[in-house]
């Protein structure tokens, strides 16, 4: 299943006979207008969130009637409280290199499988490295690196893709933010797409463009 046919309101769009017959291509992919939007599609752009599942009011009375609705979206909230409550934040103290192969794979991350020694010497001198679990199984993690104080840099931010779209990475993020809340400046280097610039911006991160910076690298 794409995670593009998980609709805001957390409905799996894959399951819709409609989407079978081309009636409708999906809540991602439909061109609203102003005047037939759905009302979490409009909730979650205004936020700049992916899905009710992140927003820090989940879920609201207007979220609680809309999901009276119907089975698809009785079930659609009930897996979001579900996720929601038993995914566990902590500390990622002992690493052990196949989970976190598997979360780098799931993503295609390549550059960091295949330098194994590198990124097990990574983990180890980073400055704070933090795991998304479900029960025992590590579905997510963060990692960050800097000397904590004038500069925090969030070096990588991985959710297994079955997972995402349930506030996961966002958790993350704001873990991360709420350590490190009195460090000088917060920084991160992300793929320029508008999806990743409505996450960030969503966690409250802005473009270093906005603020008259540009960033180099070296690679």
């Amino acid at each position: 299943m794409k995670n593009d046919l998980i609709a805001y309101c957390g409905v799996d769009c894959s399951s819709c006979p409609d989407l079978e017959t081309n009636k409708c291509p999906g809540c991602r992919q439909t061109e609203w207008t102003e005047s037939d939007i759905c009302m979490p599609v409009e909730c979650c752009r205004k936020r700049n969130i992916s899905c009710c599942g992140e927003c820090d009011v989940f879920p609201c009375p207007d979220m609680r009637e809309f999901y009276r609705e119907s089975e698809g979206h009785k079930r659609a909230y009930m897996l979001m409280c579900d996720v929601n409550d038993k995914i566990c934040l902590r500390d990622y103290t002992e690493f052990c290199l196949d989970e976190i192969l598997n979360l780098y794979q799931s993503v295609g991350w390549t550059n960091y499988v295949e330098r194994k020694s590198m990124l097990e010497k990574a983990y180890k001198n980073s400055l704070c490295v933090i795991g998304a679990y479900a029960g025992d199984r590590l579905i997510g993690i963060i990692r960050a690196v800097g000397d904590g104080f004038s500069i925090v840099f969030i070096q990588d931010i991985i959710v297994l893709p079955e997972y995402r779209r349930r506030g996961i990475g966002t958790r993350l993020i704001k873990a991360i933010m709420e350590r490190y809340n009195d460090v000088y400046q917060m920084e991160l280097l992300t793929d320029n797409t508008e999806k990743a610039k409505a996450f960030y911006c969503s966690v409250g991160l802005i473009p270093s463009d906005a603020v008259g910076c540009i960033a180099f690298i070296r690679m």
